[in-house]
């Protein structure tokens, strides 16, 4: 029932809402910051769709920088199967399976010298239900796994910051909180900690300060600058 009043509102007064904000930004100057954030969502929408990304969806797992190259191809199995599966059910991807747990199904199957239906049911995860339920599929995926070509790529993974690196990181989380109290903003919608810190990786790896995704839209003209001073200190 609540769910139902929840949706009603929106069909009440989300229009209503629109055309007020939409005077607002009008006013300040900014529409082109709707077209580019709307620009970019709609873009987004497309990449993570397209079924190729999903085998690099293997990334964004915390601590994956952990595994040897036998348990990321299992998490990156594990991940694409995630993805596939939370669209046939349309649920979302963490109903489905927790981060925590497929690094631990990785981890733990890495190290077992075969893989077999009882070793997985046997594994310990955060949510033992996972296993009740998906139990069989999951043997199914490492199983075919282990017949696959490695195509995981190391470099791409979020290993823990130098004490330089997370210096700048916090730099740039200030500059965020300070130009987002100017804009009456939440820092989260100018720019998270992930999207700070991927930024940072591949300054690392490719020595340029790069604005790509989220950060090509309206936020470079707020934070380039600022960065830019943060980024050449030594």
């Amino acid at each position: 029932k609540a769910q139902l009043l929840y949706a009603a509102n929106d069909v009440c007064y989300l229009l209503q809402l629109q055309t007020m904000l939409y005077e607002k930004l009008a006013t300040m100057g900014k529409l082109s910051w709707l077209k580019s954030e709307c620009k970019f969502l709609v873009d987004s929408a497309g990449e993570v769709e397209n079924t190729l990304n999903w085998q690099c969806t293997y990334t964004n797992i915390s601590n994956a920088w952990k595994l040897d190259n036998k348990g990321l191809q299992y998490l990156q199995a594990l991940c694409y199967w995630r993805e596939d599966t939370a669209r046939k059910r349309d649920k979302p991807r963490n109903w489905i399976a927790k981060d925590a747990d497929l690094f631990s199904i990785a981890q733990q199957m890495a190290v077992n010298s075969e893989c077999s239906l009882e070793i997985i049911n046997s594994l310990r995860l955060f949510d033992k239900r996972l296993l009740n339920k998906y139990g069989g599929q999951i043997f199914k995926v490492l199983e075919m796994q282990n017949e696959i070509s490695d195509n995981t790529d190391a470099q791409l993974l979020a290993r823990p910051l130098n004490v330089s690196m997370r210096a700048k990181l916090k730099a740039c989380q200030q500059v965020v909180e300070t130009q987002s109290q100017k804009l009456g903003i939440a820092p989260e919608l100018l720019a998270r900690k992930k999207i700070l810190q991927n930024q940072l990786l591949m300054y690392k790896k490719t020595g340029e300060l790069l604005w790509e995704g989220e950060l090509a839209t309206w936020r470079r003209e707020i934070l380039e600058s600022e960065f830019i001073g943060i980024y050449s200190e030594a």
